[in-house]
């Protein structure tokens, strides 16, 4: 068997996306499929993704034939005329697909294809503008299309759909590639009834559900945190919480202004739960209390932080308790958090449903032994917590119970508190396994 991987995020750049599908490849070339993986030149991954290189993802992938065609820089819209501006606000994804399967690019890919000729293709996404390439390759050459969505799209509205309009031509996209689709693979069983109710004229049997894994990581000795009398909380990686849309969203339409007017979600979702808004407001609240507990609790965050966030931090007062470590590499983020005693989790709240979202990196949070305070919403984070000793969990709203629970774990700092292991079944042989399972039966 040969198996054609379509991924635009692969090693070596480290994007969050990559680990799943380089977790696949490597799978197949260990069980002797032969894997040809189209991606985009190391270079340019890095500017399209503002990501860095890490050669050291590619352990393992020795196999695997890797095809890198470079993708072309965005034009800036100030040399664009009025007819491209227009154009632009009516597309309904990222263009990524069109500035690298395109041209010369185009045609020597259609040559690889020629010249490998595959069994199967997969695709993996988001970006979700790989989707038309998608379609277009396995119609062009007849190959049996397996879809990976690592997120939602038609029901990802952190940002709203700029009309109606846009959110019906994403749906039909959606529709098109489901419906081209031998399988079609996602990482919750929360996102996978998502895309069924989304789309009921597509055979319900072709959804499966492979979660996220996790590979075997090294956590530093964390016995100093027994004579450290700071009591420090982390929190690793994006919030996807925009302010000033969710406040659009959260007006009637009649009293946004300009083209806002025409801003539409298919369904309410609340995305200042996925940021440390209620975690940070019951933390002020208590630090207002007891104010002998300043100098013995600290916040820290691994990532890049939006614009809203140093305000969040400096109008709840909380600057002196936050420390700001920015974007690091893997191994310097496994060092900053082995010397935690807690670790944050939030989650997007959807009012009339669940979130669907279960981020790999709660894998490693699992496995590192650490608390976990879940201020966490209905969903796919909430439900996966629930088998695990070490999780504390917090009703976001109640910042009365919060305070109470965030008191008693700074005073008491107990560090000889029960955990339970990350079951094996998340392991990335294991999940990479059950795709190989699911390729089988095809």
């Amino acid at each position: 068997m040969k198996i054609l991987m379509l991924c635009l995020e692969f090693p070596p750049v480290n994007t969050t996306g990559n680990y799943r599908s380089a977790g696949f490849a490597r799978y197949l070339c260990k069980n002797n499929v032969e894997t040809v993986v189209l991606t985009g030149t190391v270079d340019t991954l890095v500017k399209s993704f503002d990501k860095k290189a890490d050669d050291s993802l590619l352990k393992g992938l020795e196999k695997a034939k890797i095809y890198r065609f470079p993708i072309a820089p965005i034009k800036p819209l100030w040399s664009k005329g009025i007819g491209d501006k227009v154009r632009i606000w009516w597309n309904i994804s990222d263009k990524i697909d069109k500035r690298w399967y395109f041209g010369e690019n185009k045609k020597k890919i259609d040559a690889i294809i020629k010249k490998e000729r595959p069994d199967l293709f997969y695709v993996s996404l988001p970006p979700f503008s790989v989707a038309r390439t998608a379609l277009e390759i396995s119609k062009k050459f007849n190959l049996p299309l397996i879809t990976d969505m690592r997120d939602g799209w038609s029901l990802w509205v952190s940002l709203p759909f700029s009309t109606r309009f846009h959110y019906k031509k994403v749906l039909n996209v959606e529709r098109r590639l489901f419906k081209q689709s031998k399988l079609i693979m996602g990482v919750t069983p929360e996102l996978m009834a998502d895309f069924k109710q989304q789309h009921p004229s597509i055979n319900a049997n072709k959804f499966k559900t492979i979660f996220n894994g996790y590979d075997d990581l090294k956590f530093e000795n964390t016995e100093a945190l027994k004579k450290d009398s700071v009591y420090k909380i982390g929190y690793i990686g994006s919030f996807y919480y925009h302010p000033g849309a969710e406040k659009i969203m959260n007006d009637k339409w009649y009293k946004r202004k300009g083209l806002n007017k025409l801003y539409y979600a298919p369904r309410k979702e609340q995305w200042k739960y996925r940021s440390p808004y209620f975690f940070l407001k019951s933390l002020s609240i208590l630090l207002e209390k007891k104010t002998e507990l300043r100098s013995k609790i600290m916040f820290e965050y691994v990532g890049t932080a939006p614009k809203w966030f140093d305000n969040m931090i400096k109008d709840l007062g909380l600057n002196d308790n936050f420390i700001h470590h920015g974007f690091v590499p893997k191994e310097e983020v496994l060092r900053i958090q082995s010397s935690w005693d807690a670790i944050l989790a939030t989650s997007e709240k959807i009012p009339d449903g669940d979130h669907f979202c279960l981020p790999s990196k709660l894998f490693d949070v699992v496995n590192s032994k650490k608390r976990i305070l879940a201020f966490l919403t209905p969903g796919s984070q909430l439900n996966f917590l629930k088998d695990y000793s070490q999780v504390v969990f917090f009703q976001p709203d109640e910042f009365e119970d919060n305070v109470t629970k965030l008191k008693e774990l700074v005073e008491k700092k107990d560090v000889s508190f029960k955990t339970d292991e990350l079951s094996l079944d998340f392991h990335r042989e294991n999940t990479a396994k059950q795709f190989y399972e699911e390729l089988m039966k095809l």
